[in-house]
C-alpha cells in the first residue's frame, strides 16, 4: 500500500512537471531519443512532449494506469528505464521522439497479466499500436518495442496460480 502511494505521488508530480515544462519554448530536437543522440536526451525524453495536447493525454494515460492498477514505484521506475533504454538504432529511430508513450506502453503491457480478459486487452492495444503506423508524428516501433518488453517483464513477475 504504501509504495502504491508513493507511485501516485510520483505520477502525479511527474505529470504536473511535464505539462509545466510544456510552457518553455525548449527544441525538441535537443531533448528527443533518436539514433546518436546523447545520454541527456535519452534520460529526459520521457519530460518534454510536442504539445500541451500530447503532454495531458500521456498524463491521463499513465494516472489512470497508476491509479486503476495500483502500480508501484518500482514498477514505475521499469517503466522509465524500458522507456530510456529502447534500443534507438535497432529500431531505426532517426527522427527526435518525445514524451512518456514508451512507459506508458510499458505499463499497459506489464499490467496486461492483471486483466481477466487478455485477449481483449492485447487486441486494443494491438489497435492503437497499429494506428501509430499511420501516423508519421507517432514512433509506432518504439511502442510497440516497449509494449512487448512489458508483456515479458509482466509474464515473468505474475505469481504462478
Amino acid at each position: 500500500m504504501v509504495r502504491a502511494k508513493e507511485a501516485k505521488i510520483s505520477a502525479l508530480v511527474y505529470v504536473a512537471a511535464a505539462i509545466a515544462i510544456c510552457f518553455f519554448d525548449v527544441p525538441l530536437e535537443k531533448v528527443g531519443i533518436c539514433k546518436g543522440c546523447a545520454l541527456g536526451p535519452r534520460l529526459l525524453h520521457p519530460f518534454f512532449h510536442a504539445s500541451f495536447l500530447h503532454a495531458i493525454v500521456n498524463g491521463w494515460v499513465l494516472l489512470s494506469l497508476v491509479f486503476i492498477f495500483d502500480t508501484t514505484f518500482i514498477e514505475l521506475l521499469l517503466a522509465y528505464v524500458a522507456a530510456v533504454t529502447v534500443p534507438v538504432s535497432l529500431l531505426g529511430i532517426t527522427v527526435p521522439t518525445v514524451g512518456a508513450s514508451g512507459a506508458i506502453y510499458f505499463l499497459c503491457g506489464y499490467h496486461s497479466w492483471r486483466n481477466r480478459n487478455k485477449w481483449k486487452w492485447h487486441a486494443w492495444w494491438a489497435f492503437f499500436i497499429g494506428i501509430g503506423f499511420f501516423f508519421p508524428a507517432s514512433n509506432a516501433l518504439l511502442h510497440l518495442w516497449c509494449y512487448v518488453l512489458g508483456v515479458a517483464v509482466g509474464f515473468l513477475n505474475t505469481p504462478l496460480k
